[in-house]
């Protein structure tokens, strides 16, 4: 298995007796890497409509906000990016897991539903949604709508974090089509997944009546694509409160960089947030508001003598009102 930046793509293969004891028409292997890296040059054009009423509902934002610690504060402010995770390594390990038996259960119901070749098709993607991330590599950057949440600051040293308020718009652009609004109705998500699974169903079908059987890897890579970003994209409907957007870059692997995050080896992708050849080219920062904190003051100071010798001194600083005893 391979991975074109952080997106799964799969290649059938045409076989007569399939690979070990797995028997099918089309088996599903990798595929080199796709030339283009936006997400709308991979998945096929019936698809795009489907992604977008999920992704991109409610509109996007104004401001989104990245939570983080002291030292990815430090980080965020003296390189201009932002570390993109990889999937497997996020705080909550059940996230990809509530998100890969969805999409796999919504495929197993369709395969049963169908007969000949094309159900032999669907079936291969079973078991290649339910391992897609043991092989291939999803990178991850996290935003929340809100700026002041209890879940989050708990999440980063018993409050003592920050939520970095960025322009959504330009983040946007950053990193084209590849900010996504995640999605935590049980009921959207399978509806989303039915009707991914149906376009691509009759784009096959058409495919093999027309005999153009050269064009089945490029279908079954955009499905492969669209089923492993709806992974991605779903959460429980628990984590509803998060309302929460995640970037997910499509970027060489050459890129992949490891950290050390509390004794674990972690690793991640660095996303430039200043796109430009001028020295004023600057992160779309709009505001940094610090956890809770026993001396918010003294908070804000640091923080406006961190800024004073930077691009940004314009940044608005704000502290928590949540009450949480740190």
């Amino acid at each position: 298995m391979m991975a074109k930046g952080g997106l799964l793509v799969c290649r059938p293969r045409r076989t007569a007796t399939g690979v070990g004891s797995r028997r099918g028409a089309y088996n599903v292997t990798m595929a080199r890497p796709v030339d283009k890296t936006e997400i709308t040059s991979i998945l096929i054009p019936e698809a795009l409509p489907i992604f977008e009423k999920v992704t991109r509902k409610p509109p996007l934002p104004e401001i989104l906000y990245h939570y983080t610690n002291g030292g990815g504060l430090l980080g965020i402010l003296s390189s201009e990016s932002i570390w993109a995770t990889n999937a497997r390594y996020l705080n909550d390990t059940s996230e990809l897991n509530y998100g890969r038996i969805l999409v796999s259960r919504v495929v197993s119901q369709r395969v049963d539903l169908l007969t000949g070749h094309t159900q032999k098709w669907l079936a291969e993607f079973v078991d290649l949604v339910h391992h897609a991330f043991d092989t291939t590599e999803t990178y991850v950057a996290c935003f929340c709508e809100r700026a002041d949440l209890l879940s989050q600051w708990r999440a980063y040293g018993s409050g003592r974090g920050f939520a970095l308020g960025f322009s959504a718009a330009r983040l946007s652009r950053l990193v084209p089509n590849g900010l996504f609004r995640v999605e935590y109705d049980q009921a959207e998500q399978e509806k989303a997944v039915g009707e991914t699974i149906a376009v691509h169903i009759a784009r096959f079908e058409a495919t093999v009546a027309a005999g153009k059987l050269d064009q089945l890897p490029w279908i079954s890579g955009a499905l492969a694509v669209a089923l492993a970003l709806w992974v991605v994209v779903f959460k429980h409907p628990s984590f509803a409160e998060e309302n929460e957007w995640r970037m997910c870059p499509i970027v060489p692997v050459s890129r992949v960089r490891v950290r050390s995050d509390g004794g674990w080896l972690r690793p991640y992708m660095e996303i430039s947030l200043s796109h430009g050849e001028s020295n004023d080219a600057m992160m779309p920062l709009r505001s940094i508001t610090h956890g809770p904190a026993p001396h918010p003051d003294l908070e804000k100071r640091s923080l406006r003598l961190l800024l004073q010798d930077t691009k940004y001194t314009d940044v608005s600083l704000f502290g928590s009102e949540v009450p949480l005893r740190v």
